[in-house]
Protein backbone atom coordinates (compact mmCIF):
# COMPACT_ATOMS: atom_id res chain seq x y z
CA UNK A 1 0.00 0.00 0.00
CA UNK A 2 1.10 3.57 -0.70
CA UNK A 3 2.20 5.44 2.39
CA UNK A 4 2.24 9.22 2.85
CA UNK A 5 5.46 11.21 2.90
CA UNK A 6 4.20 13.25 5.81
CA UNK A 7 1.30 13.46 8.23
CA UNK A 8 0.09 16.83 9.54
CA UNK A 9 -1.57 16.78 12.95
CA UNK A 10 -3.92 19.38 14.38
CA UNK A 11 -3.38 18.32 18.01
CA UNK A 12 0.03 18.23 19.64
CA UNK A 13 -1.11 15.51 22.02
CA UNK A 14 -1.32 13.09 19.09
CA UNK A 15 2.32 13.45 18.06
CA UNK A 16 3.82 11.00 20.57
CA UNK A 17 1.19 8.24 20.14
CA UNK A 18 1.46 8.49 16.36
CA UNK A 19 5.25 8.33 16.44
CA UNK A 20 4.94 5.08 18.39
CA UNK A 21 2.46 3.67 15.88
CA UNK A 22 4.70 4.65 12.96
CA UNK A 23 7.94 3.45 14.50
CA UNK A 24 8.30 0.98 11.63
CA UNK A 25 8.07 3.83 9.12
CA UNK A 26 10.83 6.30 10.03
CA UNK A 27 10.62 8.01 6.62
CA UNK A 28 7.14 9.40 7.33
CA UNK A 29 7.49 12.97 8.58
CA UNK A 30 5.07 14.07 11.31
CA UNK A 31 4.21 17.78 11.51
CA UNK A 32 1.93 19.96 13.61
CA UNK A 33 -0.32 22.74 12.33
CA UNK A 34 -2.33 25.30 14.29
CA UNK A 35 -5.02 25.47 11.62
CA UNK A 36 -8.42 24.74 13.10
CA UNK A 37 -9.92 22.51 10.45
CA UNK A 38 -13.51 21.49 11.16
CA UNK A 39 -13.17 17.73 10.81
CA UNK A 40 -15.90 17.37 13.43
CA UNK A 41 -18.27 18.57 10.70
CA UNK A 42 -17.93 15.12 9.15
CA UNK A 43 -20.07 13.80 12.00
CA UNK A 44 -23.05 15.33 10.22
CA UNK A 45 -22.84 12.52 7.66
CA UNK A 46 -24.41 9.14 8.29
CA UNK A 47 -21.61 7.23 6.56
CA UNK A 48 -19.28 8.46 9.33
CA UNK A 49 -21.60 8.19 12.34
CA UNK A 50 -22.85 4.77 11.21
CA UNK A 51 -19.28 3.46 11.16
CA UNK A 52 -18.56 4.93 14.61
CA UNK A 53 -21.74 3.67 16.26
CA UNK A 54 -21.40 0.24 14.69
CA UNK A 55 -17.81 -0.31 15.83
CA UNK A 56 -17.33 -3.07 18.40
CA UNK A 57 -13.62 -2.47 18.89
CA UNK A 58 -10.95 0.14 18.25
CA UNK A 59 -9.94 0.26 14.60
CA UNK A 60 -8.34 2.60 12.11
CA UNK A 61 -10.62 3.56 9.24
CA UNK A 62 -9.47 5.52 6.20
CA UNK A 63 -11.84 7.72 4.19
CA UNK A 64 -10.70 9.33 0.95
CA UNK A 65 -12.14 12.83 1.33
CA UNK A 66 -10.64 13.91 -2.01
CA UNK A 67 -12.59 11.34 -4.05
CA UNK A 68 -11.12 11.67 -7.57
CA UNK A 69 -10.39 15.42 -7.34
CA UNK A 70 -6.63 14.98 -7.73
CA UNK A 71 -7.22 13.58 -11.22
CA UNK A 72 -8.32 16.99 -12.50
CA UNK A 73 -7.10 19.63 -10.02
CA UNK A 74 -3.96 20.30 -7.98
CA UNK A 75 -3.53 18.98 -4.45
CA UNK A 76 -3.75 22.53 -3.12
CA UNK A 77 -7.09 23.09 -4.88
CA UNK A 78 -8.42 19.80 -3.53
CA UNK A 79 -7.29 20.69 0.00
CA UNK A 80 -8.83 24.18 -0.23
CA UNK A 81 -12.09 22.71 -1.53
CA UNK A 82 -12.27 20.30 1.39
CA UNK A 83 -11.59 23.09 3.90
CA UNK A 84 -14.36 25.23 2.38
CA UNK A 85 -16.83 22.36 2.67
CA UNK A 86 -15.91 21.56 6.28
CA UNK A 87 -15.92 25.21 7.34
CA UNK A 88 -19.22 25.75 5.55
CA UNK A 89 -20.76 22.81 7.40
CA UNK A 90 -19.59 24.34 10.66
CA UNK A 91 -21.19 27.68 9.78
CA UNK A 92 -24.50 26.43 8.38
CA UNK A 93 -24.82 22.66 8.17
CA UNK A 94 -28.37 22.63 6.83
CA UNK A 95 -27.69 25.04 3.96
CA UNK A 96 -24.44 23.37 2.93
CA UNK A 97 -26.06 19.93 2.88
CA UNK A 98 -28.77 21.39 0.66
CA UNK A 99 -26.12 22.81 -1.68
CA UNK A 100 -24.26 19.51 -1.80
CA UNK A 101 -27.55 17.69 -2.27
CA UNK A 102 -27.81 19.19 -5.74
CA UNK A 103 -25.32 16.57 -6.89
CA UNK A 104 -26.74 13.56 -5.09
CA UNK A 105 -28.48 12.25 -8.19
CA UNK A 106 -25.03 12.12 -9.83
CA UNK A 107 -23.34 10.44 -6.87
CA UNK A 108 -20.70 7.82 -7.62
CA UNK A 109 -20.29 4.62 -5.67
CA UNK A 110 -17.38 4.69 -3.20
CA UNK A 111 -17.17 8.51 -3.43
CA UNK A 112 -17.59 10.44 -0.21
CA UNK A 113 -18.99 13.61 -1.79
CA UNK A 114 -21.56 14.09 -4.54
CA UNK A 115 -20.15 14.29 -8.04
CA UNK A 116 -19.76 17.72 -9.65
CA UNK A 117 -17.91 18.83 -12.76
CA UNK A 118 -14.93 21.16 -12.32
CA UNK A 119 -17.05 24.10 -13.45
CA UNK A 120 -19.77 23.22 -10.94
CA UNK A 121 -17.17 22.89 -8.18
CA UNK A 122 -15.81 26.37 -8.92
CA UNK A 123 -19.29 27.86 -8.56
CA UNK A 124 -19.85 25.86 -5.39
CA UNK A 125 -16.53 26.97 -3.89
CA UNK A 126 -17.40 30.64 -4.45
CA UNK A 127 -20.77 30.08 -2.77
CA UNK A 128 -19.11 28.40 0.19
CA UNK A 129 -16.53 31.17 0.58
CA UNK A 130 -19.19 33.89 0.45
CA UNK A 131 -21.32 32.11 3.03
CA UNK A 132 -18.37 31.71 5.42
CA UNK A 133 -17.29 35.36 5.09
CA UNK A 134 -20.82 36.71 5.45
CA UNK A 135 -21.28 34.69 8.62
CA UNK A 136 -18.01 36.05 10.03
CA UNK A 137 -18.88 39.62 9.00
CA UNK A 138 -22.34 39.42 10.57
CA UNK A 139 -20.96 38.00 13.80
CA UNK A 140 -18.33 40.74 14.06
CA UNK A 141 -20.54 43.55 12.67
CA UNK A 142 -18.26 44.45 9.79
CA UNK A 143 -18.50 44.62 6.00
CA UNK A 144 -17.14 41.44 4.42
CA UNK A 145 -15.95 43.52 1.44
CA UNK A 146 -13.46 45.28 3.72
CA UNK A 147 -11.59 42.08 4.58
CA UNK A 148 -8.02 41.69 3.37
CA UNK A 149 -6.97 38.58 1.44
CA UNK A 150 -4.81 37.45 4.36
CA UNK A 151 -7.79 37.83 6.69
CA UNK A 152 -10.02 35.83 4.33
CA UNK A 153 -7.45 33.03 4.28
CA UNK A 154 -7.14 32.99 8.07
CA UNK A 155 -10.92 33.01 8.55
CA UNK A 156 -11.41 30.05 6.23
CA UNK A 157 -8.53 28.07 7.75
CA UNK A 158 -9.70 28.80 11.28
CA UNK A 159 -6.58 30.63 12.44
CA UNK A 160 -8.29 34.03 12.80
CA UNK A 161 -8.85 34.85 16.46
CA UNK A 162 -9.41 38.61 16.50
CA UNK A 163 -11.78 41.03 14.86
CA UNK A 164 -10.22 42.89 11.90
CA UNK A 165 -9.86 46.18 13.79
CA UNK A 166 -7.79 44.48 16.49
CA UNK A 167 -5.81 42.15 14.26
CA UNK A 168 -4.66 44.71 11.72
CA UNK A 169 -1.49 46.64 12.27
CA UNK A 170 -1.96 49.45 14.76
CA UNK A 171 -1.18 52.80 13.20
CA UNK A 172 -0.52 55.70 15.54
CA UNK A 173 -0.23 59.37 14.62
CA UNK A 174 2.94 60.72 16.19
CA UNK A 175 3.04 64.28 14.87
CA UNK A 176 1.30 66.58 12.40
CA UNK A 177 3.21 69.47 10.83
CA UNK A 178 1.49 72.28 8.89
CA UNK A 179 3.54 74.14 6.30
CA UNK A 180 2.93 76.03 3.06
CA UNK A 181 4.92 76.37 -0.14
CA UNK A 182 5.45 79.33 -2.46
CA UNK A 183 2.40 78.44 -4.57
CA UNK A 184 -0.01 79.15 -1.72
CA UNK A 185 -0.70 75.52 -0.97
CA UNK A 186 -0.99 74.26 2.56
CA UNK A 187 0.93 71.05 3.20
CA UNK A 188 -0.03 68.75 6.03
CA UNK A 189 2.76 66.33 6.86
CA UNK A 190 1.76 63.54 9.26
CA UNK A 191 4.25 61.18 10.85
CA UNK A 192 2.86 57.71 11.55
CA UNK A 193 4.33 54.80 13.43
CA UNK A 194 3.05 51.37 12.46
CA UNK A 195 3.57 48.41 14.78
CA UNK A 196 3.57 45.15 12.86
CA UNK A 197 2.58 41.81 14.37
CA UNK A 198 6.24 40.85 14.76
CA UNK A 199 6.74 44.00 16.90
CA UNK A 200 8.71 45.79 14.15
CA UNK A 201 8.04 49.53 14.01
CA UNK A 202 7.78 51.34 10.67
CA UNK A 203 7.79 55.14 10.63
CA UNK A 204 6.19 56.75 7.58
CA UNK A 205 5.28 60.22 6.30
CA UNK A 206 2.00 61.13 4.65
CA UNK A 207 1.46 64.48 2.95
CA UNK A 208 -1.82 66.16 2.01
CA UNK A 209 -1.93 69.31 -0.11
CA UNK A 210 -4.62 72.00 0.26
CA UNK A 211 -5.00 75.36 -1.44
CA UNK A 212 -5.12 78.04 1.28
CA UNK A 213 -7.08 80.52 -0.89
CA UNK A 214 -9.75 77.98 -1.74
CA UNK A 215 -10.11 76.96 1.88
CA UNK A 216 -10.54 80.59 2.97
CA UNK A 217 -13.65 80.88 0.81
CA UNK A 218 -15.43 78.06 2.66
Amino acid sequence: NDKPDQIILLRKTLIDPLEIQLIEYPNILIKFSNFKISFQSLLYFKKITKRILGANECETVIFNLYDNWIDTVSEFTAFSRLILILKGLEVDCKQIKQILGAGLEKNVKNFFWPFFTNEEWITLEITLKDLILESFATKNKIDSASLFQTEIRDIIFGSYTKTPDLARNEETCLQTVLTSDNTGKKITTTVFSTILKNNVMIVSLKKNFYNIKEMSKL
